[in-house]
């Protein structure tokens, strides 16, 4: 159990009102959306993983925000907040660019070619299933062993530290709850729960770091005193004056062994490092920090799906704006606060050494991921820590959601309708919340695994994985979108030689692993390569053996590829049997399309034309399909093209003021950026 040098606090009556209250309004709020939202209309998967599309910009945003700051962004982002200064908010300063990217080059994109994930549009662009069972499999196993696990692991790590609960009971009441409104209410419950979710954990985090700020004497306050906290060395007592001397020594010489590893960075302070940087060297958070970004943000199901919910392509626009600046918040209300807790609490979180480390919080290489459980324990009034600990749940309820529902959407759409394509409305809801509930018994059964590994190593080990996992995908789509001329063979080359380097460097370094501190590091120069550095050299290798097997091999011929890529975006897409071509009624301003149930016959090589009669009724506008037939050999070929998918049409208004807001987001962004520089 850890240790703090503080008075511990016990949680009062009102705290665990506001706890209970909070996972009742959460359930309520997850339930409220499902009867609200069907109106006495069947459910169907559409409205069960993509909402119906008719999400609005103001809940697209908090989504998107709430469903990447799980809870080990807090303790994650304040502990390194605490180690070592400001650089670390670059992850998510990085991501504020990335995010535009997703709602002006990205979506536009995904909606054309009417997909539902991200699988799918790999599917689509380059007609292959290899391909779209790579980045299947890579997404699955990554949403259950480095999503769904590392949150649960923060999460009731936080709880076990702050409340005593037992990491098995507190991770296993939030799975279940978290479960529950998913598994009923599908996206639109879960986004409109990361709405409230989100205004939980910033109006929280507000509140805990103005308090922290006062009692540290604001931002010059900071500044002054952060690089003098430092622990005081702890002296264990002993009996009599021969143990005393035994112990002195002891402490003495595990001091001089370890001093290097708790001194603090001369660059605390600066978002640009040197090249030699062993934490943020200033040109990788400036290359594999966006390719990792572009993974994250632009093509990773969980991230993606609350744009493609989203009721247009404006709201979706406007959601990514929404969410890329609250993106900006993190160094004011969790690394900053992290680095209050150093200079609050000098003698746990910047514990002098070894032993001190051991004493205080268990982990003999340092406590600084105690940080902001200790603020939230010793610097918040009664009432406050039942609001910060709904926080902490929030972000974790908030990501787990998300993971589980994207994942459901992956397995029922890229590998159960594989299976069974003639599967009902109703099959599909049910695979879906199947889904759900295994993965929530997998990632149960993954704690063990978790709670065994060091929580500082699987955060490292973490991000090295993403590090190698990101560049080829972010490759593949870049080229995939940009540019037509990427082949099957060159995208599947490149993905399977990125997989290599990246298993090759994981492995050697497995085989060699990192020496603890202070002692010397006599690994080959391959394995202490800096992941940023290995990331680059994956990305560059990736593209070139992409590109080059692409100039040698056939390609999707043009007039297949439309809204697929950004050259042929206006031209009509051909059907591919998928889930997101069966789409409603054409509303004003929306995406939604109509088309007719068409029995296919041949035609006897004659081509029919694009130009197709439309019905003017009413209510709707019914489009009908088109088909163009060419010879392939002596066999016909039978193409059915859709309607190109309307986008809203912007008034002068709205188009000025998304780039405005655009512009403003990335100018606050560059001032931040130079006055931390």
């Amino acid at each position: 159990m850890a240790r703090i040098d503080e008075t511990s606090r016990n949680l009062a009556v009102v705290d665990w009102v506001i706890i209970a209250a909070y996972f009742v309004l959460c359930l309520g709020v997850g339930l409220f959306s499902k009867f609200r939202k069907q109106r006495g209309e069947a459910e169907t998967a559409e409205g069960y993983f993509l909402a119906g599309r008719k999400m609005l910009w103001w809940a697209v945003g908090p989504s998107l925000f709430a469903s990447n700051m799980g809870s080990e962004h807090f303790i994650g982002l304040a502990g390194s907040g605490a180690s070592t200064g400001i650089a670390v908010v670059s992850y998510e300063w990085q991501a504020v660019w990335v995010l535009l990217l997703l709602g002006w080059v990205f979506v536009p994109i995904y909606l054309r070619s009417r997909v539902f994930t991200m699988p799918e549009y790999l599917n689509k662009r380059f007609q292959s299933r290899s391909v779209r069972t790579y980045l299947t499999i890579a997404a699955l196993l990554s949403y259950v062993f480095t999503k769904t696990s590392v949150d649960i692991y923060a999460g009731s790590l936080f709880l076990y530290e702050a409340v005593g609960w037992n990491i098995y009971v507190s991770a296993a009441v939030i799975l279940v709850i978290t479960a529950v409104y998913t598994l009923l209410g599908g996206l639109m419950a879960v986004i409109f729960t990361d709405v409230l979710q989100c205004a939980i954990m910033i109006i929280g985090a507000v509140v805990l770091s103005i308090l922290s700020f006062i009692k540290v004497g604001g931002h010059d306050g900071l500044w002054s005193k952060y690089d003098s906290a430092l622990g005081t060395p702890w002296k264990a007592p002993v009996a009599n004056a021969s143990n005393a001397s035994v112990m002195a020594t002891v402490a003495l010489n595990g001091s001089n062994v370890t001093q290097g590893c708790y001194k603090m960075t001369p660059y605390w302070g600066n978002m640009f490092r040197p090249l030699d940087d062993p934490d943020y060297p200033w040109l990788g958070l400036w290359t594999i920090l966006p390719i990792m970004g572009v993974w994250y943000w632009c093509t990773d199901q969980v991230i993606v799906q609350r744009a493609l919910g989203a009721k247009n392509n404006l709201h979706a626009k406007a959601g990514t704006i929404f969410a890329g600046l609250l993106k900006i918040l993190p160094l004011f209300i969790m690394v900053m606060p992290g680095m209050i807790s150093r200079v609050l609490f000098p003698d746990s979180i910047a514990c002098a050494d070894g032993p001190s480390c051991l004493h205080y919080c268990d982990n003999k290489w340092g406590c600084t991921n105690n940080a902001y459980p200790k603020l939230v324990l010793n610097v918040l009034p009664t009432g406050l820590v039942g609001l910060m600990m709904a926080v902490m749940m929030a972000a974790l309820m908030s990501s787990l959601s998300s993971a589980f529902n994207s994942s459901a959407t992956i397995f029922t759409v890229d590998v159960w309708l594989l299976l069974r394509q003639s599967a009902s409305e109703r099959e599909k809801l049910i695979v879906g919340r199947v889904i759900v509930a295994v993965l929530v018994g997998v990632s149960l059964c993954w704690l063990p695994i978790i709670q065994g590994s060091a929580g500082s190593e699987l955060f490292v080990y973490i991000q090295t994985i993403q590090s190698y996992l990101a560049p080829p995908i972010t490759m593949v789509f870049g080229l995939g979108i940009l540019w037509p001329g990427l082949t099957e063979a060159g995208a599947l080359c490149g993905l399977i030689v990125g997989l290599f380097l990246g298993l090759l460097k994981f492995i050697f370094g497995n085989v060699y692993p990192k020496p603890n501190c202070g002692l010397i590091d006599d690994r080959p120069d391959f394995v202490k390569l800096h992941f940023m550095w290995y990331g680059l050299i994956i990305f560059g290798v990736c593209g070139i053996v992409s590109v080059g097997v692409s100039l040698f091999t056939s390609k999707v011929p043009r007039e297949e590829l439309g809204g697929l890529t950004w050259p042929t975006i206006n031209d009509p897409p051909i059907s591919h049997g998928a889930i997101g071509e069966k789409g409603s009624s054409l509303h004003s301003g929306g995406n939604k399309y109509e088309l007719p149930q068409i029995t296919k016959s041949a035609s006897n090589g004659v081509e029919m034309g694009r130009h197709n009669p439309t019905i003017d009724t009413k209510d709707e506008v019914e489009v009908r399909p088109t088909f163009k037939g060419h010879l392939e050999g002596q066999n016909f070929q039978m193409k059915e093209y859709l309607d190109v998918v309307p986008f809203a049409k912007e008034s002068a208004l709205t188009k000025w003021g998304l780039r405005c807001f655009s512009v403003c987001t990335l100018g606050a962004l560059i001032f931040l950026w130079i006055y931390y520089r």
